[in-house]
């Protein structure tokens, strides 16, 4: 799996290049994780967007689909709820 951690700093490669998965950081110097999301949502429809936040705030799910992502998990990360939502994803990705 491949995890962007710096968009800002990459997004001009990214432009060539996009993973095929990405987990986001919703709190990014420069660029927040739902922008992120929104840019690439604009260059591919195809890249599964994972947003994880800390804080775990009413609202921050349907924020994160609202903004292009596929799913969201909060903090303390739940190793296993990331693997299923990866894999549902992916079982998803497939299917269409």
């Amino acid at each position: 799996m491949k995890v962007m951690n710096s968009w800002r700093r990459n997004r001009r490669e990214i432009a060539g290049f996009l993973p095929d998965k990405e987990i986001n950081f919703r709190s990014k110097p420069g660029m927040d994780g739902l922008e992120a999301s929104r840019q690439i949502r604009k260059i591919s429809s195809k890249v599964i967007i994972i947003a994880q936040t800390a804080h775990g705030l009413a609202g921050d799910r349907v924020k994160s689909i609202e903004a292009g992502c596929n799913d969201y998990i909060s903090k303390p990360l739940n190793r296993q709820l990331l693997i299923k939502l990866i894999r549902n994803q992916l079982q998803a990705k497939t299917n269409n």
